[in-house]
């Protein structure tokens, strides 16, 4: 074979191979949307179902009366935080907020509602490292003796991982981004990225959201609705997650199923020391 033929097909297969994709290919479910939940501030996703981040029912508040009671010990209040309905639900920010209506009422706050205060009786001092350390240490200890501690599913990490990766469709976003910035821009705000404005930087930090918060966060939702960039983005995102949810439905229950058989081991010592 002569050096040019050589060439040539050196050339032919280099094109080839570049043009093929190792990595999985993932089955695409194009009538799967992700839910908006306007009134409950989220994002629903399929594989939420089994996500079981903030979903444990008695291990968090056993841990927590288990450090409440080793404070009391030691004449100290502890201040407890209690898992409250709502917590570990996706926000849906990935791609800048969308709520309009929250945005009009709260403008750019996210709503802090993963965890409630104990304020049953007055804190005391600060009860300094060592008892804290210990505590927290018998408290561990104490779960570790009731039972084996809730874990969340490893094929729920897994799957959302690969449903993500393939949803990363960089040109669909920078074309959203694109649009997004433009209408921002057109409503009299200035984008400094894809997500966020120049004026959002001067906004005071406080509890409650300003007039100008306001205004400003309901720009940016409502162009993120218009555009329909957070909607064609997770809806992406969703037509992945589908396929795999069916296929792997079998793994992601039994899972979820462990979870709440190891949670349950808890519910006594909660029933016993709340």
């Amino acid at each position: 074979m002569s050096a040019l033929k050589k060439l040539l097909a050196a050339t032919l297969i280099s094109t080839v191979l570049s043009s093929c994709s190792f990595g999985p290919t993932l089955e695409k479910d194009e009538s799967a949307r992700a839910i908006f939940d306007t009134e409950n501030d989220q994002v629903i996703l399929p594989l939420d179902a089994y996500n079981t981040d903030g979903k444990d029912e008695y291990f968090t508040k056993a841990l927590e009366l288990a450090r409440k009671k080793c404070f009391a010990e030691h004449g100290q209040h502890y201040e407890m935080f209690v898992r409250t309905e709502g917590s570990g639900r996706n926000l849906g920010r990935t791609y800048g907020i969308w709520n309009v209506e929250r945005a009009q009422k709260y403008g750019l706050h996210e709503r802090e509602d993963s965890n409630t205060l104990d304020l049953s009786s007055p804190a005391a001092s600060d009860p300094g490292k060592d008892v804290r350390t210990e505590c927290y240490q018998r408290a561990s200890d104490e779960m570790k003796q009731i039972g084996e501690i809730p874990f969340g599913s490893a094929t729920y990490r897994r799957l959302e991982t690969d449903a993500r990766d393939a949803a990363g469709d960089r040109q669909l976003k920078k074309s959203l981004d694109d649009e997004w910035k433009r209408c921002v821009k057109d409503k009299g705000l200035t984008p400094d990225s894809e997500m966020t404005v120049k004026e959002s930087k001067n906004i005071p930090h406080s509890t409650v959201a300003s007039e100008e918060e306001i205004r400003i966060a309901t720009i940016e939702a409502q162009c993120n609705q218009d555009v329909g960039r957070s909607q064609k983005l997770y809806d992406l995102e969703a037509q992945y997650q589908k396929p795999l949810v069916d296929k792997n439905q079998a793994a992601l229950e039994n899972e979820l199923k462990e979870f709440k058989r190891r949670d349950e081991q808890f519910k006594q010592y909660v029933l016993d020391n709340q």
